[in-house]
């Protein structure tokens, strides 16, 4: 049922948010409660207009960027690989060989696939990459005339409900009881001081691991260390990527390079910062929303069980919404309802 009404729904959120907007200009300026509202909807579409022009635009410099420097590296990639296999990884195969030969079985004998073969599989690897990659847009553009369609009909409904949202609360409270009226007030201000809170707990995480990450990479003499950290703060707060986006392919350069000292150093640097956080995080979101680290313990691990890394990227959401649900008596009700029926 969501699938059919939710741009009712998400055009019920925005004539909340615009409201106050639209009450502010109809009062101080001498506007209509449709001119004011026709005014400060559009100059929402517009900031969002704007805001999808911008992203659009830096996504396809990035992508330029990318396409011009892929085939660059790429060589040299194959180059350092290729390089790396010769002179580390087939010496050490002909000694082994050799001593199991001598020692264990004469007719013992393995093969290590060739560089040709290990070149054609990573040019498949990436030609699947890239065709992958081709179909996903190609859906994308595919969807653009029904998104289009959407967002029109969205603002519609939010102009329309931002325009009568006053009759829209009154005929709200005509049909809600005043009991759940105030019990969604005091979820909605549940929500927003978990949320605040979350928001405290993250900083905090991030703060605790980027000190860290600094300081280690201070003491091992990494070269613009700071833009580092600041590209390091931005992935730490995004959700499912995380600080492993720049660690491992990191990690990875190091090694093919050779540069095994600090390839080391920063290995044992990211598995650190791991368990750390690991084992910080429970208590910190614990000490933050007011609850025992097992219960968010429990929460997350529920929350990976049943949709994965997904799962787990969302936990605090469910934790706000259960620990509000909690707090306010909604969940006690909901339990109440059901064992009556």
């Amino acid at each position: 049922m969501f699938i059919f009404l939710y741009p009712f729904f998400i055009g019920f959120l925005m004539a909340t948010m615009l409201d106050p907007f639209v009450t502010i200009l109809e009062r101080r300026l001498p506007f209509s409660r449709f001119i004011a509202t026709l005014f400060i909807t559009f100059l929402f579409i517009a900031l969002f207009i704007l805001c999808f022009i911008v992203l659009t635009h830096e996504l396809m410099q990035g992508l330029s960027f990318f396409l011009e420097k892929v085939p660059t590296s790429t060589d040299k990639l194959l180059k350092i690989m290729n390089n790396f296999i010769q002179t580390h990884i087939y010496p050490q195969y002909e000694k082994i060989s050799f001593i199991l030969q001598k020692y264990v079985s004469p007719q013992w004998t393995f093969s290590l696939p060739t560089i040709d073969q290990l070149m054609n599989r990573f040019r498949e690897i990436m030609i699947i990459s890239i065709e992958h990659a081709l179909k996903t847009v190609q859906t994308l553009i595919v969807k653009i005339p029904e998104s289009i369609a959407i967002i029109i009909f969205t603002g519609i409904i939010s102009l329309i409900m931002t325009k009568d949202y006053r009759n829209i609360r009154v005929f709200l409270r005509k049909y809600i009881s005043l009991n759940m009226r105030q019990t969604t007030l005091r979820m909605i201000n549940e929500v927003k001081q978990l949320t605040f809170q979350f928001v405290k707990a993250q900083i905090t995480l991030v703060l605790i691991t980027t000190t860290i990450t600094f300081i280690c990479l201070l003491i091992f003499k990494v070269k613009n260390a700071l833009t580092i950290i600041i590209i390091i703060v931005i992935a730490d707060f995004l959700p499912l990527i995380g600080t492993g986006v720049i660690f491992i392919p990191w990690l990875g350069y190091l090694f093919f390079t050779g540069n095994y000292s600090l390839t080391i150093k920063i290995a044992l640097m990211y598995i650190g910062l791991i368990i750390i956080r690991q084992m910080i995080e429970p208590k910190i979101f614990a000490s933050h929303f007011n609850m025992h680290p097992l219960g968010v313990l429990l929460i997350m691990f529920l929350s990976f069980k049943l949709w994965g890394l997904i799962g787990l990227a969302i936990s605090p959401l469910f934790m706000i919404i259960i620990i509000a649900s909690y707090r306010t008596g909604l969940l006690h009700t909901v339990l109440t309802y059901i064992k009556t029926e």
